[in-house]
């Protein structure tokens, strides 16, 4: 399977998530579960960097320094907007 397939599948993944995941369940109301979602959703994140970081310091020539850093940086500073209630 192409790379570029599975690229796209999780993308279209998580911007489906992103819209149907019942982000209201979570906060004050389930704060361990809030915790271990952020936590989770952190790990991820910096195990993706690492593993660029990684690719770089080979000189993978597949690797996309700038913008795969750049996007994986922004990530955590992203998040849903607050739901009226």
């Amino acid at each position: 399977m192409r790379l570029w397939v599975v690229r796209a599948g999780a993308a279209a993944g998580v911007v489906v998530a992103y819209f149907l995941l019942p982000l209201d369940h979570l906060g004050p109301q389930r704060p361990v579960l809030s915790r271990l979602l952020f936590a989770l959703i952190l790990t991820v994140v910096a195990v993706l960097l690492l593993r660029q970081f990684r690719h770089v310091l080979v000189d993978r020539p597949d690797s996309r320094p700038g913008m795969v850093l750049s996007l994986l940086t922004a990530c955590p500073c992203t998040s849903p907007p607050p739901r009226p209630r």
